[in-house]
């Protein structure tokens, strides 16, 4: 028999040479009617060939003939896989745009769920011709339409398991294709991240890596790396599940090595860096505190600490490589007090040696080192710091004169990058400063002394940042900014602070003539609002203990001279302006634009909570807020972390019952000690009683003994007493009435006592009733909204039920009609309607339990309430009976 692709192609010498179109029309025709397997496969070959040359006539005629020859030919495997080949060379695409004919045909050939399903088919071949075209097709459709083709494989049975099972090929360029595959697959997709890692993802991943050597590895490294990263990343699941799985541990391997005898290539280089990227993830701010307390503490525990310790400071790390660690080393210790302590105590090999922290600060303060470098080593010491008590009063106390210092301290190192020449360095060094003041910290800061050279005088630090602010006429904005944070963080919550920056008579004069000043230079306009937020913090922490200067001087200052208006917009501005908002965003400082760095993370959130106070502090009604409340909450604002999670919600109603339940505690306890006043002071008034019963008797037993003034005795039987006797007897009297009035002092001074425990009773009482009546009212609308979305969510769930029946009618009219197309299409929705019921009733289901979490508070509420009124009537406390009942009927009716 005559093959028929020669009769096609060849061509006579008197004949016309056909034309691509034609070609492959006859193509076509020739693979959808030929009855020879042979014949099919000849033709599917010459179309594969024509494929790459004429791809708008392949796509447009041959497409929808190439799917029916998987679904019908898929037992060979050799046209199966030219099928394959020619698919993938129709839809490769150079670019993303609508108008690319690739992207134009994969949008059509992924508009129908069965084609991606006979792709993921084939990759259950283990032929290397159907395997790997399959794989490279797969990776192509999701580089242009990751979203849609990561939809559509998820609801594919078995679909990402058979991707899976590509890793596990002993043959490496399949596997290798197959994590180019999974690095597409996992971008931007939890659910798909997450069955990926409970498909042992990262064992496989972890094995990978060990077997091509760790850090010594290639690309096949990164690769793996790069994947993993992508299932760690804003997946608090996976994070969880990565270090319950032990996998934290089997880091540390990654790590030992020499920095200083180590061959730094191209390919190391990348691969170290992913994998502090790796590390970073797991404790990064914007986790889960648990998540991250988890892992740094797995971390601590299994020695990957010390080893980045080590390879911190180890000599020949590339300088990529030095700032990475440096950034992860921060987040590992960041506000975990162990791993702080741990930091503390490391050493770098040196003569003489020094510690990590000094070795970090010499590095920030120095303008020889990259900027990058020298914003990684102040991240690093604000990490130490953050929530670290201890290790701010040791920085703080190297500040302070000692004797002992022989060498050079981290006090001497911040003082001269605070004062020296390079403004990077001033920055760095007043923001680091800032962080190193807590509450109890910055009236000692006060102490410090400076020697002044070639004066022969001191000067108070707060004094010398001062001096060089106001009469240091070319400074640098970044130098100005840096020392204006500091004093803004110093002076707030601190007013004898306060007090000392307003003795100074020049400190006003300029803050105010600073305020006034217009600019339009976006560096001289942050100033001013400094220098507006300074002043205004000034007012807020006024404790009234100067004359120069009064809150109401300050105020008039404000309203008068400078304008309130003009006041608020430069105040206002600092929130408003790019540069904070990109440093709210994150507490790592971004090395971006080294000329527009002028704040950090810690300060943006006293901006915002200080800003609230002084806007209240020139309010007309103002009232003073109390200053341990603004203490704590200017700690809270300064200890919170970006992004928190939703998945934090359970944690704050947990503290809230936990707060409740010590405000209980409290109270019982200032119960049971007003009980125990009560007693003792009824035992003493029985004894002063019985004391004065016996003054009185002896008293009269003294007039019975005693003459009258007409010389007649009392008595005539009882004999006179002695001279002896009688004093005595006056000796016992004094006596009696020494004790009696020492013991009504006594009872005067429990019962003053007794008033005040009332009076804080009572005050407590009402303030966690006011508190819990808020609690209250939020849980209230809480759960009104809780019932709200669950009736919506009742009638989608009525209304699916019902399409499902219909769907279901209709499926089995059009089976009695043997309209297969119909029948498909049909349980296609079905499928959908189903999934989408799923996903209703567990929707539902989560609604149901924030519902009964709610219930659950409101009856502790209703329990509290009625403890607190039994309290106030055993302590004889009046309060208005109908209104409480008012309240709890009306409480229950909004249930």
């Amino acid at each position: 028999m005559t093959s028929w692709f020669g009769s096609i192609m060849g061509s006579q010498a008197d004949q016309q040479e056909p034309s691509g179109a034609d070609t492959v029309e006859k193509l076509c025709n020739r693979v959808s009617s030929a009855t020879l397997l042979a014949d099919r496969r000849d033709a599917l070959r010459a179309l594969k060939s024509l494929s790459k040359t004429y791809r708008l006539e392949v796509g447009t005629h041959a497409m929808d003939i190439v799917i029916n020859v998987l679904q019908t030919d898929r037992m060979d495997t050799e046209i199966t896989g030219y099928a394959l080949e020619t698919l993938a060379n129709v839809m490769s695409a150079e670019t993303n745009s609508p108008e690319d004919l690739g992207v134009q045909f994969i949008e059509m050939f992924i508009k129908k769920q069965d084609n991606v399903a006979l792709i993921l088919n084939a990759l259950e071949e283990f032929d290397f011709q159907i395997r790997r075209p399959a794989v490279k097709l797969l990776t192509a459709l999701l580089t242009v339409k990751s979203g849609e083709l990561q939809d559509t494989i998820l609801v594919i049975p078995l679909g990402i398991s058979r991707i899976m099972e590509l890793l596990s090929d002993t043959r490496e360029v399949i596997r290798n294709d197959g994590l180019l595959l999974l690095l597409q697959l996992t971008t931007s997709n939890s659910q798909i991240q997450k069955i990926i890692a409970f498909e042992n993802g990262f064992e496989t991943l972890m094995g990978i890596v060990q077997a091509e050597g760790y850090s010594e590895g290639g690309i096949v490294v990164q690769d793996c790396l790069a994947v993993m990263e992508n299932l760690l990343k804003s997946n608090n699941s996976n994070q969880s599940f990565f270090r319950e799985a032990s996998l934290i541990t089997r880091l540390v391997q990654f790590f030992k090595f020499d920095g200083s005898q180590t061959t730094w290539g191209d390919q190391k280089v990348a691969n170290v860096s992913l994998m502090l990227k790796v590390i970073r993830i797991l404790v990064a701010p914007n986790n889960t505190q648990q998540n991250i307390i988890a892992c740094q503490k797995a971390i601590e525990q299994c020695g990957l600490l010390s080893h980045l310790c080590s390879f911190m400071f180890a000599g020949g790390v590339p300088t990529e490589i030095l700032i990475e660690t440096i950034n992860t080393v921060a987040e590992v210790i960041r506000g975990y007090r162990t791993n702080q302590q741990f930091f503390d105590t490391v050493q770098i090999p040196s003569t003489p040696p020094r510690s990590a922290i000094l070795a970090l600060l010499m590095s920030m303060v120095s303008d020889k080192q990259p900027v990058p470098l020298r914003f990684a080593a102040l991240y690093c010491f604000q990490s130490y710091l953050y929530k670290n008590d201890s290790g701010q009063e040791k920085v703080i106390n190297t500040l302070l004169p000692s004797s002992a210092e022989s060498t050079v301290s981290v006090g001497q190192v911040l003082c001269a990058g605070l004062f020296g020449q390079d403004a990077l360095a001033n920055w760095c060094t007043a923001v680091g400063l800032a962080d190193s003041l807590n509450a109890n910290l910055k009236p000692q800061l006060l102490r410090v002394q400076l020697s002044m050279q070639g004066k022969g005088e001191q000067v108070t630090f707060l004094q010398q940042c001062i001096n060089i602010l106001v009469e240091s006429a070319n400074l640098k904005t970044q130098t100005r900014m840096g020392l204006l944070i500091l004093l803004c963080t110093w002076l707030s919550n601190c007013s004898i602070a306060v007090i000392q920056f307003l003795n100074h008579a020049a400190n006003v004069p300029f803050l105010s003539g600073q305020v006034e000043e217009n600019t339009d230079k976006e560096g001289d306009k942050l100033v001013r609002g400094l220098c507006a937020m300074l002043l205004g913090i000034c007012i807020a922490y006024h404790d009234g203990s100067t004359a120069d200067y009064t809150k109401d001087t300050l105020r008039q200052l404000i309203v008068h001279r400078i304008g309130k208006d003009k006041f608020d917009d430069c105040l206002n501005y600092i929130g408003t302006s790019e540069i904070f908002i990109k440093a709210a965003k994150s507490p790592r400082i971004s090395a971006d634009d080294i000329n527009n760095t002028f704040f950090d993370y810690s300060f943006t959130q006293l901006y915002k909570q200080a800003r609230e106070v002084i806007v209240q502090t020139l309010d007309d009604n103002y009232t003073p807020p109390n200053t341990e409340t603004s203490a704590a909450a200017a700690a809270a604002a300064a200890n919170v972390e970006p992004n928190t999670s939703i998945e934090d919600h359970e944690n704050i109603v947990t503290s809230y019952k936990e707060l409740i339940r010590d405000q209980d505690t409290a109270l019982l306890e200032a119960k049971k000690k007003y009980q125990e006043l009560e007693k003792s002071h009824s035992e003493a008034k029985d004894l002063l009683q019985q004391q004065s019963s016996e003054i009185q008797i002896l008293r009269e037993q003294v007039m019975a003994l005693n003459p009258k003034d007409d010389g007649e005795t009392v008595f005539d039987k009882p004999p006179a007493l002695s001279t002896s006797q009688t004093a005595e007897l006056q000796q016992t009297i004094q006596d009696l009435h020494k004790l009696h009035t020492s013991q009504r002092q006594e009872i005067v001074q429990r019962d003053t006592q007794i008033e005040k425990l009332k009076l804080e009773l009572e005050n407590a009482k009402q303030l966690q009733l006011k508190e819990h009546e808020e609690k209250v009212k939020t849980l209230e609308a809480e759960l009104a909204q809780v019932k709200l979305e669950n009736n919506v969510l009742l009638k989608e769930k009525s209304q699916l039920s019902e399409n499902i029946t219909t769907l279901k009618e209709t499926q089995d009219a059009a089976v009695s009609t043997n309209d297969s197309q119909r029948v498909s299409e049909l349980e296609y929705n079905l499928k959908q309607a189903k999934k989408t019921y799923e996903e209703l009733k567990k929707t539902q289901q989560t609604q149901q339990d924030q519902q009964d979490d709610l219930l659950v508070l409101l009856a502790e509420k209703d329990a509290r309430i009625k403890k607190f009124k039994t309290l106030l009537q055993e302590n004889k406390i009046e309060f208005s009976e109908s209104e409480s009942e008012g309240e709890e009927e009306e409480s229950d009716d909004d249930l």
